[in-house]
């Protein structure tokens, strides 16, 4: 019976989702500012359905809420879907690799698959950074309706394939929370000095306004706020930031996340394990993402509103980022955007596709919504 639905619905699926390395390279035009080396090799008979045991390192713990649980639950449904022939072991953070080298880790095939962001490899290209979620961007539906009918799935696994990984866009949450900090943040003066935890382009952004920005990794992150080691930290959405008990130890809540509005969960495979999966097991891995990306992004809105209430119940103080701040970190992050187009022709192409995408979407999301 499931093969019978994957079949039904396995191609209308993998054509909508995210990052199918096998079939974007095999149809896309080069980008010129990403130096590919090697193209994915690609089947040109079927391939039996071959029993695949592999090895799937996590930058999430597989007890954290919409993270390292929606990749347990990847596996599980994963393995349903081709009737357990392609078996993805999930290890926790710091099993096989540590939450910031699981990229790293399946680029250089010590590690068959990895569930994990783009956020990690920003340091390495900031071209990344579109492909985690970007300071003052887009919602969900105009994120997704650029990666899948915009040009951004082509530009995602190319500029990935050059870096030895093929990429499954696998889950979405809503917007992040601006941040937790031990002191008020009133103005850019109280930015200044503060060190903060913070991951992707946004970091930029804090670094200009004078902040001390750090790559703390997740797990680390509330033991620096409770020894003094950060003054402040971005990490998740409410729902995930209350199970970690943040309130705690820094009680000043900041919204919106400006730095980044929605986030994308990425399940990335080294090439040569891809390229041995057959037509259908791609497929399936496609279909359960694509269900994700949904059921993810529902999930994540659904547990914000209670999360808020549970929060402000236990001593958090919500606070709105002062106008001027809100001000100060947009007119940083168009600077940021400049320098980046300048120094970083990857940067510079994903940011004109995902830029013209936006300003043709512009009048629809004026006229289109209810505000």
């Amino acid at each position: 019976m499931v093969r019978v639905f994957l079949i039904a619905v396995g191609m209308f699926f993998v054509g909508l989702t995210l990052g199918l390395g096998y079939m974007t390279v095999r149809n896309a035009t080069p980008i010129p500012a990403v130096q590919t080396e090697r193209s994915l090799p690609v089947a040109q008979v079927e391939a039996p359905d071959m029993p695949m045991q592999l090895r799937m390192a996590s930058s999430y713990a597989s007890g954290s809420p919409l993270l390292g649980s929606l990749g347990v639950s990847t596996t599980q449904r994963i393995a349903q879907f081709t009737d357990s022939k392609v078996d993805l072991k999930f290890h926790e953070p710091g099993a096989l690799a540590p939450a910031n080298e699981v990229l790293n880790a399946v680029a250089s095939g010590e590690v068959d698959a990895g569930w994990t962001s783009a956020s990690y490899w920003v340091e390495k290209d900031s071209a990344f950074a579109f492909f985690v979620g970007l300071p003052f961007g887009p919602r969900a539906a105009e994120y997704l309706a650029w990666l899948h009918h915009g040009g951004g799935q082509q530009l995602m696994t190319e500029l990935f394939t050059a870096n030895n990984i093929v990429p499954v866009a696998c889950g979405l949450l809503p917007a992040e929370g601006g941040g937790w900090f031990r002191k008020e943040i009133n103005s850019v003066d109280d930015l200044r000095g503060q060190k903060i935890r913070i991951i992707g382009l946004g970091g930029e952004v804090l670094r200009k306004l004078g902040a001390n920005t750090v790559l703390a990794p997740g797990g680390e992150v509330f033991l620096g706020l409770q020894n003094g080691s950060l003054d402040g930290a971005e990490f998740s959405v409410p729902a995930i930031d209350l199970r970690v008990g943040f309130y705690k130890v820094a009680p000043n809540y900041y919204l919106p996340g400006w730095h980044q509005p929605l986030t994308i969960h990425l399940l990335a495979f080294n090439p040569t394990v891809w390229e041995k999966m057959s037509d259908r097991q791609r497929e399936a891995v496609g279909t359960v993402c694509a269900a994700n990306l949904q059921d993810s992004l529902a999930d994540g809105e659904a547990a914000q509103p209670a999360a808020l209430t549970a929060l402000r119940k236990k001593g958090a103080n919500i606070r709105p980022w002062s106008p001027e701040l809100m001000s100060a970190f947009e007119t940083t992050w168009r600077k940021v955007v400049a320098e980046q187009n300048a120094a970083n022709p990857n940067f510079r192409r994903v940011w004109e596709s995902y830029a013209a995408f936006r300003d043709g979407y512009a009048e629809w999301r004026q006229l289109g919504y209810l505000r």
